[in-house]
């Protein structure tokens, strides 16, 4: 299978409680429900412009907003089946084909601007999940290349804060939510909890039941990879088949 990478991080301040020992871990559904109709809105069109030739260092060749990305603080990247490169930031998204940057921002109907994860499924379409870290944006939107349609708590989601998203094989999105958020002003940036796993499957949206609060959500080696605190759980959802296994000290914040 593939070499799969943990990274940990520090335990935030919060209580999170005991998770319980190493051993068979099976997520179980408790609720189900119509996942609703979002809010559609067009994207502009006109949003392509020609990159900048940037700065290569090195074995690097680097891209800045001067060069057409939307913002220079990056939060995720992915390479989509054309081979484009979808970044998301703090202020909207941008498609880069190595000749043009095409940026989406709230106004074409986008979640939000402060983009923390993306996500593509079998269709092709683009996952965008909002709220992580920015308390402006909230929900989940998914684009199809012509338009953004935005979900919230209304649509089924558990919460407007998403933390992960991810595509299966079989056509799922699962995702990764968050309720509520402690916006103290002291401290560490906002966090968001608890989180819930939420799976979307055609029309339908499953709520899933964990015995601990999850930290992070990845696909590899054909299976779901839940991180916790000093522990992860890797779930063959096909096989119904789930094993925690220890991660270290802290907060398992990435998946690779």
């Amino acid at each position: 299978g593939e070499q799969v990478e943990i990274r940990s991080g520090e335990v935030t301040e919060f209580e999170i409680g005991a998770v319980g020992a190493e051993g068979e871990v099976t997520p179980r559904v408790v609720q189900t429900s119509i996942f609703g109709p979002g809010v559609a809105r067009i994207a502009d069109p006109d949003r392509s412009t020609p990159a900048g030739a940037g700065k290569r260092e090195g074995l690097f060749h680097n891209l800045n907003v001067g060069d057409g990305l939307p913002d220079g603080k990056v939060q995720d990247l992915l390479q989509d089946r054309d081979g484009a490169i979808w970044i998301s930031t703090q202020n909207g998204v941008s498609r880069y084909d190595g000749q043009t940057f095409t940026n989406y921002t709230a106004r074409d109907g986008l979640c939000g601007n402060g983009v923390g994860t993306i996500a593509q499924d079998t269709s092709g379409r683009l996952w965008f999940g909002c709220g992580v870290e920015f308390a402006e944006s909230k929900g989940l939107s998914v684009f199809d290349g012509t338009q953004f349609v935005t979900f919230s708590r209304d649509d089924g989601l558990a919460g407007e804060f998403i933390t992960a998203v991810q595509g299966t094989g079989d056509g799922s999105v699962w995702i990764l939510t968050s309720t509520e958020m402690d916006r103290t002003s002291l401290g560490p940036p906002p966090r968001y909890l608890p989180a819930r796993l939420q799976r979307v499957y055609g029309d339908s949206i499953y709520t899933y039941e964990l015995p601990f609060l999850p930290t992070s959500l990845t696909v590899a080696d054909g299976a779901l990879w839940i991180g916790s605190y000093g522990l992860v759980l890797r779930w063959n959802v096909a096989d119904r088949a789930g094993i925690t296994m220890p991660a270290g000290e802290g907060a398992v914040e990435d998946i690779a």
